[in-house]
């Protein structure tokens, strides 16, 4: 009798051990029941908690309202930015000219903490684009969205003090996730004025987004992984590359088979930033770690339970 006894009793810790060492892998009880599948290239929006983290990020954009869109429009915006609009410039969906009230919406990410609270991954064929900022025009009228009509383009002046040359207009292509960035047909950035201000000036064809930016070509490049802890999976988290010599921000790739993400082109012995969010049950998680990026380097990240305005406190600080 005394032996069963202490059979039972040997059983009974080491299922307690047993279960003590898996809640290690799942930090907290919240996320005692995530789902682990990876899916084929998720665009996270299977996912709906995570989805709403995403969507909660994305900061408000900055509005003006015009009483006659159908005549040249000279509007200011915070940080220095003004947008010129010719007359005639907007036609509705079916193509006929807009005329009267209309809004208009700007969203200027100067950034990588901006980039990233929109789903901007600033690559250009996997090279990690070093930009200066992205911007976008929205113009709406009863609620639809208005667009340029043929031949025309809307101004955005920037004003900055000190400008710098090198740049090259970049306009998006979806083309999966994340959006790729390619060299802007029919639009033009430059160095300039306005009312005797020193900036930079877009010309833009089209009401999407645009991105100066500029390749930085290296002799050598190297692929580099990243992994979390099972719970964390392609439908409920992202992971991003932050290079310190450029203001760019890379959304890494996903690897379903491997269980891991992944980027390329990545410049050997470059200095950068690892940064994962995730959302699982509710509750949010940030991972952040410094790293050399040296060849075929594999990271191992460790997210840790934030509340939501800790982690939009994080993003908002990444220069």
């Amino acid at each position: 009798m005394v032996t069963l006894t202490r059979l039972m009793t040997f059983f009974f810790l080491l299922l307690v051990v047993s279960c003590k060492k898996e809640s290690t892998d799942v930090f907290v009880s919240s996320v005692d029941s995530a789902d682990t599948v990876w899916v084929d290239n998720s665009t996270t929006d299977t996912k709906s908690d995570f989805q709403q983290l995403l969507d909660t990020l994305i900061p408000a954009a900055q509005k003006n309202e015009v009483s006659e869109i159908e005549k040249n429009q000279g509007l200011v915006f915070p940080n220095d930015i003004i947008v010129t609009l010719p007359p005639n410039t907007f036609t509705d969906a079916s193509g006929q000219l807009a005329k009267g009230p209309a809004t208009i919406l700007l969203m200027y990410l100067s950034t990588r903490g901006d980039m990233l609270k929109n789903h901007i991954s600033g690559v250009s064929d996997e090279d990690i684009l070093k930009t200066l900022f992205a911007v976008k025009l929205f113009v709406y009228q009863n609620g639809k969205e208005l667009r340029l009509a043929p031949g025309k383009a809307a101004e955005i002046f920037i004003g900055n003090s000190s400008p710098v040359s090198g740049y090259q207009l970049f306009t998006e292509k979806v083309v999966g996730n994340p959006v790729n960035w390619i060299p802007a047909q029919g639009g033009s950035f430059s160095i300039g004025s306005h009312n005797a201000k020193k900036g930079y000036v877009l010309l833009i064809p089209r009401l999407q987004w645009f991105l100066p930016g500029q390749v930085v070509n290296v002799e050598k490049t190297t692929s580099i992984t990243a992994s979390l802890p099972k719970i964390f999976t392609n439908a409920n988290s992202k992971v991003y590359v932050l290079l310190d010599d450029r203001k760019g921000l890379m959304e890494m790739g996903q690897d379903k088979n491997q269980k891991a993400f992944y980027a390329n082109k990545i410049p050997v012995s470059s200095r950068g930033t690892i940064v994962s969010i995730s959302s699982v049950n509710n509750t949010y998680y940030l991972a952040s770690e410094d790293v050399e990026l040296k060849h075929k380097l594999h990271i191992k990240l460790t997210p840790r339970v934030v509340s939501l305005t800790e982690l939009n406190s994080f993003i908002s600080s990444l220069q």
